[in-house]
């Protein structure tokens, strides 16, 4: 058979021109998947707006409001022992009891003392009475007057001095029992039954606690505030406390007093924290955190503090656009932990780089892999919830 050359020919140019097609479509495919593969894999998170609360972190124990050490009164043996460590006191209520025999007697020979001066006192009384009667009778003398005048006054004294001796005596044997100056709970106890205790220093004895009784009910974290924060520390400012050794706890206290002036060694001022403590959960001794809050800004513009990168000096952030970073200049304001407000350079609703931030260029491309804090408020704010 006679073969056609223009079939043959035609033939093979199809052939041609498919074989470059698939190839060309290939190439096509290896290019894009080359172009993916290249992107550097980011995350992000959206530009929102929210409330911020600027803190200052501080750290110190837990100690009692109040802390009375109780000294005896009147020194003696302990007789009796009513409350022990632990237990609940109101102010006024006995603790121990201090031996009262011997006081008791002393006020009983008080009483006769004081009886003899008075019927003293009595006589005197008539006998200068009768004188003054006798002085108007010219039968006695000025001399004799005045001389029974003066008995009486001398008399009258006595009864006073008496007087004042016996309740002195009686204030001794009601101070044998000791009592609570404060409503709390008994910390330490001192003393048992046949205990000696004394009041002062006496000779080689001196007079030394024997019970101490701590006001729990309110509680004060003890911190040290710095340099930079004492400036915008108030009285009356709200902290957010936390304790490792109760987690998932929070608890509210109020910066109470706090020194004008650093100390020399730490560079710090001396502040307290008051915090109410109605189920005595908080313990003195306690290593706390609080989170005093300086200022607090609401509907301010916030991106994760993650975000923020150094370039050259600069503060900048990366935007995600067109699936490229965009290299954008931001001036912020105040921050906390986890978030910074943004005074100008971004509007809400942008896409951050989160993670990946720090090995991208303006116009590097991107492949978003997820989105962390979409929502980024305040940790102070959210604390408020546990309240």
């Amino acid at each position: 058979m006679k073969r056609r050359p223009w079939l043959v020919t035609s033939i093979v140019i199809v052939a041609l021109l498919v074989a470059y097609r698939v190839n060309s479509m290939r190439q096509g495919t290896t290019r894009g998947a080359d172009a993916i593969s290249q992107a550097v894999p980011v995350e992000t998170a959206t530009v929102t707006v929210g409330n911020l609360d600027e803190l200052a972190r501080l750290t110190g124990n837990i100690e009692p409001i109040q802390s009375v050490q109780v000294i005896a009164r009147v020194r003696g043996r302990i007789a009796e022992i009513h409350k022990s460590i632990g237990d609940q006191v109101s102010a006024g209520e006995a603790l121990a009891l201090i031996d009262p025999v011997d006081y008791g007697l002393d006020v009983k020979r008080l009483e006769g003392i004081l009886a003899q001066a008075r019927a003293s006192f009595e006589q005197s009384e008539r006998d200068a009475a009768r004188s003054q009667k006798l002085f108007k009778d010219n039968v006695i003398s000025t001399q004799a007057l005045q001389a029974a005048l003066s008995g009486e006054k001398v008399s009258a004294g006595r009864v006073k001095e008496a007087e004042a001796a016996l309740e002195l005596a009686r204030r001794r044997l009601a101070d044998t029992g000791v009592t609570s100056p404060i409503d709390g709970t008994v910390s330490q106890r001192y003393i048992d039954v046949g205990t000696m205790v004394e009041t002062q220093i006496m000779g080689s004895r001196q007079a030394v606690a024997i019970y101490e009784v701590q006001n729990l009910a309110r509680v004060k974290l003890t911190v040290g505030i710095t340099e930079n924060d004492l400036p915008r520390v108030k009285e009356g400012q709200r902290a957010i406390v936390s304790l490792r050794a109760l987690p998932g706890r929070t608890f509210e206290g109020v910066l109470t007093h706090f020194s004008p002036s650093l100390a020399e060694g730490t560079r710090r001022a001396e502040a307290e924290i008051e915090i109410e403590n109605p189920e005595h959960v908080l313990k003195p001794g306690m290593f706390a955190t609080a989170n005093l809050v300086l200022e607090r800004h609401e509907g301010v513009t916030l991106i994760p503090k993650a975000a923020v990168v150094d370039r050259e000096g600069k503060v900048v952030v990366f935007v995600v656009e067109d699936a490229k970073a965009r290299m954008t200049p931001v001036s912020l304001g105040g921050a906390d932990d986890l978030n910074a407000i943004v005074a100008s350079g971004l509007e809400p609703g942008a896409r951050l780089i989160v993670q990946g931030q720090t090995v991208v260029e303006d116009g590097t491309p991107v492949r978003p892999e997820g989105e962390t804090g979409a929502k980024a408020t305040s940790r102070a704010e959210s604390a408020d919830t546990a309240f």
